[in-house]
């Protein structure tokens, strides 16, 4: 009995240290070891929507990441994937745009694996609603070229807004884009592609990363004028140096295409046929643009004004008329014989003329073709260069019978 106790024994023991030898053994194959997990993305738990601007989101830590590390058997870690692992930071009970400090919470979906560290573990978040606004173009000329000879008209962008969107403190902050248009060449037609500028109402440059755009880029469309300053000037008829007279504005400035700018030397102000003008006379003219000239002095009239203070009249017979264009068939008698002419200019000018410095004349081309007296209109040319001119109109009458056969 005594030899068979012996050899149980014996035997548990070698059981119980083959055991031992196992345990020791299978421990040293799968021992407790960390293990760091890299990377892994962090997700933030944001609030309901409180506000009629909608829900806050995350402007910076979005794509915030954490390392984590974990305790646990070698082949439990192993094991492991990064999305087993979960990273959050819980900002549910923020109640308002900002920035905030806020611990990283980690879950693992093993159970039998410790969770030791995560670097860091606080995160720096901003939270703000997201806003879209309309913002208007403004465009902002620089030129070489003399303001004195040259000017922009026709300034065009499109488009005339720029739709921004991103977090509400920026864009709210920002009043107008500025565009810069460098014009340095007298081209009538200018086209340019440009890039803006954002600035808040105290002129500062408003720069953000966190801002999105519809467009990068505007289109500026301009006309480069050239400027110049033409005199106004009036075509007199009949005037044989008599009146005085003057012009204001005497000059005006006007602005054009350089082409055609360069053509013009002067504004005509029109005919006025001074044998009408009985003494000191002023009228009014209008000031009317030739195609494509732009008027700058923001005038549309002219005054003319004469002067008759050193002229005198004379009243002069004449016999010798012409009788021109008669028709066939017809026979024309002037019954007003001689006919009285008005001469007006310097005193010592109409007295030197007579009947002979001036060729009087009817034209009977637009007289009806019938036997009868008439009253006709008479022309008056003044010659041998005398500086005289005719005042009103001379007329005369006329018999007109049919030719005998």
């Amino acid at each position: 009995m005594k030899s068979i106790w012996d050899k149980d024994i014996y035997v548990k023991l070698i059981s119980a240290l083959i055991a031992i030898v196992l345990w020791i053994y299978v421990g040293f194959q799968n021992p407790e070891t960390e293990s760091v997990f890299r990377n892994i993305p962090v997700t933030v738990n944001l609030p309901s929507s409180t506000s009629n601007m909608g829900n806050l989101s995350v402007i910076t830590g979005a794509s915030y990441k954490v390392d984590v590390t974990l305790s646990g058997k070698r082949n439990v870690l192993k094991s492991l994937k990064d999305s087993d692992i979960k990273a959050t930071v819980n900002a549910k009970d923020i109640e308002g745009p900002g920035s905030y400090e806020l611990p990283v919470s980690i879950e693992c979906s093993r159970s039998d694996v410790l969770i030791l560290r995560k670097n860091p573990d606080k995160l720096k978040i901003r939270l703000d609603y997201i806003l879209t606004s309309q913002v208007k173009v403004e465009v902002k000329t620089e030129s070489k070229l003399s303001t004195l000879e040259y000017m922009i008209d026709d300034l065009n962008v499109e488009p005339e807004f720029i739709s921004v969107t991103g977090p509400a403190a920026e864009v709210s902050s920002i009043k107008k884009a500025v565009v810069t248009s460098k014009i340095d060449r007298s081209d009538s037609n200018i086209l340019q592609k440009l890039s803006y500028v954002f600035y808040d109402e105290s002129g500062n440059v408003v720069n953000s990363d966190y801002i999105t755009t519809d467009t990068n880029e505007v289109r500026v469309s301009a006309k480069v004028l050239k400027i110049k300053s033409v005199p106004l000037t009036i075509d007199l008829q009949n005037n044989n140096n008599l009146f005085e007279y003057k012009i204001e504005p005497t000059e005006i400035k006007i602005a054009g295409s350089e082409d055609t700018i360069n053509g013009i030397n002067s504004i005509k102000l029109g005919q006025v046929d001074v044998s009408n003008i009985t003494g000191n006379e002023k009228m009014s003219l209008n000031i009317v643009m030739p195609k494509n000239v732009i008027n700058l002095d923001n005038t549309d009239k002219a005054l003319l004004s004469f002067s008759a203070d050193n002229l005198s009249t004379r009243i002069i017979e004449i016999s010798n008329i012409e009788l021109l264009n008669v028709h066939e068939g017809y026979n024309v008698e002037i019954a007003s014989i001689p006919i009285e002419i008005k001469v007006r200019g310097r005193a010592e000018n109409v007295a030197s003329v007579s009947p002979e410095d001036f060729r009087v004349y009817i034209d009977l081309s637009k007289t009806a073709v019938n036997e009868g007296t008439y009253e006709v209109n008479v022309g008056v040319e003044v010659l041998n260069n005398k500086e005289v001119g005719i005042f009103g109109q001379a007329v005369a009458k006329i018999k007109v019978v049919k030719s005998a056969a």
